[in-house]
Formats: C-alpha cells, sequence, structure tokens
C-alpha cells in the first residue's frame, strides 16, 4: 500500500520506491509462490500493476483506511489465510484524514489475519508534517503485538534499517 496523495511530493516517492523494492525482492527469496498486490490512495484506494505502483503520482487528499477497505472487500478472499501467508505493507508521510487510523485503520488492521503488518512513515530531512499522526497511533495502539511493525524513514542511509525493522524474525 502507497499513498499517493498530494502531499507526497518527489523526495517522499522515491523513500517509498526504495523501501518497497528491497521488502519485493526479501519475499520472491524467502517463498516459491510469491504474488504482489499492488495498492495506491489519495482518499480513495485502487489496485495498480508493478510498475505503476512504483511510478504513480496523485492530487488528491488521504484516507489510509480506503487501502485497508479495498484489501478486505476484495482481496483477502483470493487469497485465503489458510492456505497463503499475508504481508500487508503500507507507507505513506503520515498525514491521514482525521481520526481514520485510530478509529478505521487499526480496527481493519486487526481485522486482516497477517504475517506482518507493517507502516512506514517518510519524512525527508526531519520535514515532519504537522498532521502527520499515522506511525505515532499505530505505535501507540498496536506496539505490544508482534505482527505489528512501525519505521521512519528521514533519508536514503535509514531504508535499510526501516527495513530490517519490519522483516526482522527475531522479536
Amino acid at each position: 500500500i502507497r499513498d499517493v496523495s498530494g502531499s507526497m511530493q518527489k523526495t517522499k516517492r522515491e523513500l517509498v520506491e526504495r523501501i518497497f523494492t528491497p521488502m519485493d525482492w526479501y519475499l520472491q527469496g524467502k517463498y516459491n509462490n510469491v504474488e504482489f498486490v499492488y495498492i495506491a490512495h489519495d482518499r480513495k484506494a485502487w489496485e495498480v500493476n508493478r510498475k505503476e505502483f512504483f511510478g504513480i503520482t496523485s492530487s488528491g487528499g488521504t484516507q489510509v483506511s480506503s487501502a485497508y477497505e479495498l484489501i478486505q472487500e476484495e482481496i483477502i478472499s483470493e487469497y485465503p489465510w489458510q492456505s497463503w501467508n499475508r504481508f500487508v505493507f503500507a507507507a505513506g508521510d503520515g498525514e491521514n484524514k482525521s481520526d481514520d487510523t485510530e478509529e478505521n485503520v487499526i480496527p481493519l488492521m486487526k481485522e486482516i489475519s497477517a504475517n506482518r503488518h507493517a507502516y512506514v512513515e517518510v519524512q525527508p530531512g526531519n520535514s515532519r508534517l504537522r498532521r502527520a499522526e499515522v506511525a505515532d497511533t499505530l505505535e501507540k495502539n498496536l506496539n505490544d503485538d508482534e505482527i505489528y511493525r512501525v519505521a521512519r524513514v528521514e533519508s536514503k542511509n535509514e531504508i535499510m534499517d526501516a527495513v530490517t525493522k519490519i522483516l526482522d524474525t527475531t522479536k
């Protein structure tokens, strides 16, 4: 899942793309049969192919829960938990519609069975948005459960640390 809203300027988009690439490689190397579902969102979410995912932009607002709703309504049935390992990775700049994270995203994450749920907040050069609250809210509400991971990235030098934190199975 990636945020493609208007606040996701070029540097943020590049960081997100650099985060998802090694995660794709890791999962392809770990599992024999891997299928990826790429979801972009602004106020609404939609499924895209890999090429679109790594180059898409939009100008809309942000509602993160729309991506989790799309997973729950249209994608989960194609990948039943009994037959598939599920990894739900999301990245954005932490901005979201007011109260959406606590009221909608967290309950949806809890309803979607997965090996790992992860969110990476990108804020290049420590340019934290005033409304960036997704990572903080997720940490406050989900940090006790091992399947949830939150990472923050301010520069490309921090990407591999974030990827390692997300994929680490020793915690």
